[in-house]
């Protein structure tokens, strides 16, 4: 009998090995899947890189840069966002929006 070890465990073993490095990339997607480019900005709200331009250059939205690169938080823009929402009442005086 030949003394390999099973294919199980060796499974086992690749899995311990890269399952950190798995994890670690999980969690930094976790905590950076709310961070959107200048690209991703404007597809998330349907609007074009150059609305997004200007908005940034007129203080509307939040963002962060480093060097060249701007990335967005999809929660401060969303709360920045909320004070140019547009109320709509319907005749009755209910709020439709």
């Amino acid at each position: 009998m030949h003394n390999y070890p099973s294919i199980s465990s060796e499974l086992e073993h690749v899995r311990c090995a890269f399952g950190y490095q798995f994890g670690m990339a999980k969690h930094k997607a976790e905590t950076q899947k709310r961070k959107v480019s200048r690209h991703g900005l404007a597809k998330h709200y349907g609007v074009s890189t150059r609305c997004v331009s200007n908005w940034q250059a007129a203080g509307i939205i939040p963002f962060t840069r480093i060097r060249r690169v701007v990335r967005f938080d999809l929660d401060e823009i969303e709360a920045a966002l909320e004070k140019y929402k547009v109320k709509v009442w319907d005749k009755t005086g209910k709020e439709v929006r």
